[in-house]
């Protein structure tokens, strides 16, 4: 999340932050994924061109695949609403369910400085989803509100679903500033916002004026002009996982009830009707340690009566299993999903350890990773190769090495919901070679998921489907993934589907397995960074 301080301040971060925007960030490696910069990249890689199996596949099931729309370097061009709506048929065709789009609120500025550049975490005004004339503006980013409608009406026609990036830990660009008690002292807090280009709220209820009231803290002092973490007397921290504040003026869920009534009235406009009958399917939570946590269970009650399968995504940016289980026992909502911090900080570290097998085998005692192989909380991760803070140009190249292999562990699994990073899949060039993974999940990836005692050495990681839980003939697999190093491997394994011809899908081995009565063959897969992953499917 980009850190904009006060508007005092701005004019001394712009000259930093355009530094580092016009910056080139060389990801390297990739497993062959290539390298990339800061353009939008939204026809890259596959150009598009859905990807033809070589072979008939089995019906569909109903695999669910994420893909986060956006990057921080994305160019302001005002279009990616409209990019969306025409990628529409291509995304569902290639087995994409539902987005995670950008925060569509208007925002206070950021990168360029201004509010048409800005990515969207300095939220300024919930309710303005670019049809109102403020900060300089009346599109975000990335267009108006009537192209937005339009994406998520073409989206759904297409059975996707869209989920809403919610920014409600903070607010930032406040129109006025005020004098607070803060310390025993009096500061000057940016803290009033009028939102002077709207004179009502979008669904017709009546305009509230934040004030010093709807909030706790900021870290600006207009009066001295001087910085730091300024808790308002007779206030007290919100009841969060982590530290309260993070930046802005930091919103007081615990003690004003007027705040917390116009976000929920906000959240249930977001999720009915922003326009033309359209709502949205569901939320990301930016920031969610940060936020009050009996807010947050409240919040997620109220947005599920409005609409009872609603899906919520926090984003808990922190590597312990531990703290994620207390945060979900805390928040206690069954439709509560948090992305996959353990998993993604497992993937960089074991990618670069010395036997890959053993340390992302679940059955392991003490060596599982991630929040997906988690007996009980394991369907409500979401997992992710890279995201728009893990990986941005002249910044942080994010997973560097082993990337393939990571999105073929996520998209072969029996558990949890993967992501795909849009900037892997057009800017990073990786959309051939991730649609023949797709293509795996949305046909192939069904039944419980086995894994082998062969994991434990070899320096290869095996993973098996039988395709037990459905009716549909020719699904179920066999996935191998290897680091580097010098040939083939090859293991005789249990497919659990006896008599039966395989093929690698994702064409880095070319011949066919066909195992025996009792389900076993000899599945292969190189030992390669680059190609270092083989997805065994049946062949009709």
């Amino acid at each position: 999340m980009l850190i904009l301080h006060q508007r005092k301040r701005l004019s001394q971060l712009l000259t930093l932050l355009m530094v580092v925007a016009i910056s080139v960030g060389l990801l390297a490696g990739c497993g062959g994924g290539g390298s990339g910069s800061g353009g939008n990249g939204d026809n890259g890689g596959s150009g598009d061109q859905v990807w033809t199996p070589p072979y008939a596949l089995p019906i569909a099931g109903d695999n669910e695949t994420m893909m986060q729309t956006f990057y921080w370097e994305m160019k302001s061009n005002g279009d990616h609403w409209t990019t969306l709506k025409n990628k529409a048929d291509f995304l569902a065709r290639i087995g994409i369910t539902s987005l995670w789009i950008p925060p569509a609120s208007k925002a206070w500025g950021g990168i360029g400085g201004s509010s048409t550049s800005s990515v969207g975490y300095d939220v300024y005004d919930l309710w303005d989803l670019g049809q109102y004339n403020q900060m300089g503006t009346v599109r975000t980013k990335y267009g108006t509100k009537d192209q937005l409608i339009a994406a998520v009406k073409e989206l759904h026609n297409k059975g996707i679903k869209v989920y809403f990036d919610a920014v409600l830990n903070h607010r930032t660009g406040a129109d006025e500033w005020e004098h607070v008690q803060s310390g025993g002292k009096t500061i000057g807090a940016w803290t009033k916002f009028t939102f002077p280009g709207r004179t009502s709220n979008p669904n017709g209820t009546t305009k509230v004026i934040w004030d010093k009231n709807f909030f706790n803290a900021v870290d600006y002092d207009q009066l001295t002009s001087s910085n730091g973490i300024f808790l308002f007397d007779n206030k007290s921290w919100d009841t969060t996982l982590d530290d309260d504040y993070i930046m802005g003026a930091d919103v007081d869920y615990n003690d004003n009830d007027r705040a917390k009534n116009d976000v929920t009235n906000w959240g249930r406009w977001i999720l009915t009707d922003i326009g033309n009958g359209v709502g949205f399917d569901g939320f990301r939570l930016d920031a969610a340690k940060h936020i009050d946590m009996d807010f947050t269970s409240y919040w997620i009650s109220q947005m599920i009566s409005a609409k009872p399968d609603a899906f919520f995504v926090a984003e808990i940016l922190d590597g312990s299993i531990t703290k994620i289980r207390n945060y979900l026992n805390k928040v206690n909502q069954s439709q509560l999903h948090v992305f996959d911090f353990p998993l993604y900080y497992a993937f960089k570290e074991r990618f670069s350890s010395t036997n890959i097998g053993d340390t992302l085998d679940s059955t392991k005692v003490g060596t599982a990773e991630g929040l997906v192989n988690d007996a009980t909380y394991g369907d409500r991760a979401v997992m992710f190769a890279d995201n728009h803070d893990t990986n941005r140009d002249g910044q942080d190249p994010g997973m560097v090495n082993y990337k393939y292999q990571a999105y073929t562990y996520m998209l072969m699994r029996d558990k949890g919901i993967p992501c795909v990073f849009w900037k892997d899949f057009y800017t990073f060039g990786m959309g051939d070679k991730l649609q023949r993974l797709l293509v795996a999940r949305k046909h192939f990836a069904y039944g419980p998921g086995i894994e082998v005692e062969e994991n434990e050495k070899n320096n290869v990681y095996i993973y098996i489907r039988d395709g037990s839980e459905t009716d549909t003939e020719g699904d179920g697999l066999v996935m191998l993934i290897a680091k580097a190093g010098s040939g083939i491997y090859e293991q005789e394994i249990d497919s659990k589907q006896p008599n039966t011809t395989f093929y690698d899908i994702t064409g880095n081995i070319t011949e066919e397995v066909t195992t025996d009565s009792e389900g076993k063959g000899v599945f292969k897969v190189k030992r390669s960074e680059a190609e270092g992953w083989s997805v065994w499917v049946p062949k009709l």
